[in-house]
């Protein structure tokens, strides 16, 4: 059994909401809730850089397979692609309020989460990035993952307390979870297990479910109480 001790403890200004490792593992990039990005260096706990554009919370980034850009969302209506040896944005678009985002293992595939109930894709060759598909929700997403090959999207939808997947292929919705209770709180869900064939989702009520699909995709929920 593995055992885990703290290598390494980070003090900033503010408090952080969000982070990403960097592709290569040399960099970790936090989202402050001051509107602002913080780079550190994790093996030295250095600050190397605040990245300051946002006029409202970031909620979110990811790296470019580069380990040299990466894109930030936030609250304030705007994408932003930065390169970490500049000051400014290299780039920033308009969009809805953006609460969660996700990228591909490839760097092919940029996947957003927004307050319209949309979930977006795009497509990334280099540092130009194109949006390709939306997918209209039922209710409110608090959540975003996708399948290590990129197949598939899990999202939480809180107004019908369910997880859903989708299949970023053919842009459909192709499995419904139920069994969490999200009222009050934002829960997240997550893939896992032999192939991702696990579900995992936190939920308010002292217990989080996993949903096991078998090979007919039939579905079961188990509780599990803490």
């Amino acid at each position: 059994m593995k055992t885990f001790c703290q290598l390494r403890a980070f003090k900033g200004e503010v408090s952080g909401s969000y982070c990403a490792w960097s592709p290569d593992d040399t960099k970790l990039l936090i989202c402050g809730t001051d509107f602002s990005l913080r780079l550190w260096d994790p093996f030295n706990g250095a600050l190397l850089h605040t990245f300051r554009y946002h006029q409202d919370q970031v909620t979110s980034c990811v790296w470019l397979p580069d380990s040299q850009h990466f894109i930030s969302g936030a609250c304030d209506t705007e994408l932003c692609l930065w390169d970490i040896d500049k000051i400014d944005p290299v780039t920033h678009w308009q969009v809805p309020r953006t609460t969660d985002m996700k990228i591909t293992e490839d760097g092919t595939k940029l996947l957003t989460i927004s307050i319209d109930k949309c979930i977006t894709m795009y497509d990334v060759d280099g540092v130009t990035i194109t949006e390709t598909a939306k997918m209209q929700e039922e209710g409110t997403i608090t959540s975003l993952t996708i399948t290590k090959d990129g197949r598939f999207a899990l999202v939480n939808v809180q107004d019908v307390q369910e997880l859903h997947l989708w299949d970023l292929t053919k842009l459909e919705l192709v499995h419904k979870y139920s069994g969490q209770k999200q009222l009050a709180y934002i829960i997240r869900s997550t893939l896992g297990g032999h192939n991702e064939s696990f579900v995992l989702s936190g939920s308010e009520g002292l217990y989080f479910c996993v949903c096991v699909c078998n090979v007919k995709k039939k579905v079961f929920t188990l509780h599990f109480f803490l």
